[in-house]
């Protein structure tokens, strides 16, 4: 019997099995080398990133932590005579003068004066704001100014404006102090005041020297009311 010889299909398809198993030999190292690749750079990426998370801590704080956080360095002030709260850093303290006149102060302790010398002793109280409450006496907010007992003939009024306060509207008044009213010049601005109206009554609030009013104002925005 004479043998059989493969057609020319026969022998192309040989050869293109020969080729795809030389290719698989060449292909699997490289494939090896890239997963490594991949591994140990994603292994790097983590550790990156863990060491990162690590000596940040502060920025992980989620919104209901770092609100937790805020509250619990707070206090809440209550003035139930004329319906109001306020909360105010734990450090500082209320002092009520009267139901109608209250103020938040920061007590500051003083060194004990040497023997023999005249200073301050103890602690002193560093006013960080007042609060006025006050009948409107039918007055609208444009002209709470009127009823402020800082009003005075040598007090003139640099710039007013409404502004929100806690969500409310309030009037924003600058005063400074003139040589006197009739001259109509100022001297020196004073730290503003803010005035709310609500249920009849000008709730007003007084800062103090600029190194003190962003600290007022922060507590201003505090206000709400319960009544």
């Amino acid at each position: 019997m004479e043998p059989q010889l493969e057609s020319p299909q026969e022998n192309i398809q040989s050869e293109n099995q020969e080729d795809l198993r030389r290719k698989s030999k060449l292909l699997k190292p490289l494939l090896v080398i890239l997963g490594a690749v991949i591994i140990i750079g994603g292994m790097g990426l983590g550790i990156f990133l863990w060491q990162n998370q690590k000596n940040r801590p502060q920025e992980n704080l989620s919104g209901a932590d770092q609100t937790k956080t805020n509250q619990e360095d707070q206090k809440v002030y209550n003035n139930t005579e004329f319906g109001f709260s306020i909360s105010y850093p734990k450090e500082y303290k209320i002092v009520e003068d009267s139901k109608d006149f209250v103020s938040v102060v920061n007590s500051i302790e003083q060194p004990k004066c040497p023997s023999g010398t005249k200073c301050l002793d103890g602690s002193i109280e560093d006013q960080i704001l007042w609060i006025r409450v006050i009948p409107s006496n039918g007055l609208d907010l444009d002209n709470s100014y009127k009823e402020t007992n800082l009003f005075k003939q040598n007090t003139l009024i640099r710039k007013k404006e409404i502004v929100k306060v806690a969500g409310f509207d309030s009037q924003k008044i600058t005063f400074c102090e003139g040589k006197t009213a009739a001259s109509q010049t100022c001297d020196q601005d004073l730290p503003p005041e803010y005035a709310v109206l609500h249920n009849g009554y000008f709730y007003y609030f007084s800062t103090f020297e600029p190194g003190k009013v962003d600290k007022g104002e922060a507590i201003i925005q505090t206000l709400k009311f319960t009544k």
